[in-house]
């Protein structure tokens, strides 16, 4: 399996987990111009009962460096970040931010 393939599988999986807990999942469409948002983010999900957006970061089989998302997260405190590591055999681990 490419590396393409493996990212989209960690997104299905990452937005089952979280439709099932009630949100709305939205990913970044990849393409050699866009990769993500801010060069941080793969996507956004939205709940119909919280006043505010998360940002999703989806890695496989290992969370990401938090230093980025913690200094994101210091310019933009009202932002709510969401780290998703997605195990192939083990599932779906959230960090929130």
């Amino acid at each position: 399996m490419n590396t393409i393939d493996k990212m989209r599988r960690s997104q299905q999986k990452t937005r089952e987990h979280l439709e099932k807990q009630g949100y709305k999942v939205w990913f970044i469409q990849h393409t050699r111009y866009q990769k993500d948002m801010w060069g941080l983010f793969d996507g956004i999900a939205l709940k119909s009962n919280i006043a505010y957006p998360y940002l999703i970061q989806v890695k496989s089989n290992s969370f990401p460096t938090l230093k980025p998302f913690k200094e994101f997260k210091q310019k933009f405190p009202f932002v709510h970040l969401l780290l998703v590591n997605v195990k192939d055999r083990k599932g779906v681990f959230i960090k929130q931010i």
